[in-house]
């Protein structure tokens, strides 16, 4: 069987505003780097994402999902999949956060996602090597969203490994 994640968004409540990370569910969280921004969420069978500059730009902002299940560390690819659209023309960057002691290291696909006000149902394909498992004692996907001010909606997000 091959590991895979849908994030519940028709069961999930949440709502609120981060200088830093806020869980939104297990294994779900959003944050925003330093303090010179702020990100907004609020749920209603979407996810709606705001942020906002306070002192300038802000470094970076995210939504990061855990693959805690071990079955991930067996997959040779990971599929990440988006249906999404933002207010004005934006990029998303997917990452693969492979976790080692003491460190971790970012995969990045060869381009970033761009999102447009239509919405779009858009992804990318991680290659892994068994050599970059070596040592892995979790991963997370993360999506990295534009460093400007923007609205985001993320209508479904799902990742799944295959062998």
């Amino acid at each position: 069987m091959h590991p895979n994640y849908d994030i519940p968004l028709g069961d999930l409540d949440a709502t609120g505003t981060t200088t830093s990370v806020s869980e939104l569910m297990p294994g779900l969280r959003v944050g925003i780097g330093d303090t010179s921004g702020t990100l907004s969420f609020r749920t209603d069978g979407a996810l709606h994402l705001e942020t906002r500059e306070t002192d300038g730009p802000y470094e970076w902002a995210e939504i990061s999902i855990s693959l805690a299940d071990p079955a991930w560390h067996l997959c040779r690819r990971i599929h990440f999949q988006i249906t999404v659209c933002a207010t004005l023309p934006v990029e998303v960057m997917p990452a693969l956060r492979l976790f080692s002691v003491g460190q971790f290291h970012d995969l990045f696909p060869a381009a970033p996602i761009p999102v447009y006000p239509e919405t779009i149902r858009c992804g990318c394909v991680f290659d892994l090597i068994p050599r970059q498992m070596v040592d892995i004692e979790r991963m997370d996907l993360q999506l990295f969203l534009s460093n400007q001010e923007h609205q985001l909606t993320v209508f479904d997000m799902s990742v799944v490994g295959t062998h």
